[in-house]
């Protein structure tokens, strides 16, 4: 699936004309896709792979094939990572440099900005997060 997404996006890009900045969030999908079809590959595959040749040529590793079965446990580390590097906007949040907005006084919002937001912050009341 990841590699079909990868293509088609591929086509997009090269098919389409769009501005540049589109290309580029494009482009950077693409090489998540790639990273995170690599990821299961190397921290799941090269592991196993190692200690099966181990095991039918009867090679001693050594300490090795229990170092290996650290990457086990970095799959679900690694992943979240990469998509907060590829993805700026979760990037900008991580590191903090996401752009404050500024809410206007009362005063300044007519009657009717004022009575949305009277609704929204009610309907907020009711939110319940479950962690």
């Amino acid at each position: 699936m990841q590699v079909y997404s990868g293509i088609r996006i591929h086509q997009t890009v090269k098919a389409r004309a769009m501005s540049e900045k589109l290309k580029n969030i494009h482009i950077r999908a693409v090489k998540m896709l790639i990273v995170q079809a690599l990821n299961p590959m190397v921290l799941f595959s090269f592991p196993t792979a190692v200690n099966l040749a181990g095991m039918f040529t009867d090679i001693d590793f050594g300490e090795l094939p229990r170092l290996l079965v650290l990457l086990y446990a970095l799959f679900p580390i690694i992943n979240p990572i990469i998509i907060i590097y590829f993805t700026e906007d979760y990037k900008r949040y991580v590191l903090g440099q996401s752009t404050s907005v500024s809410i206007p006084t009362q005063g300044a919002l007519s009657s009717h900005t004022s009575s949305v937001m009277r609704l929204r912050k009610e309907a907020n009341k009711n939110l319940v997060f479950v962690i």
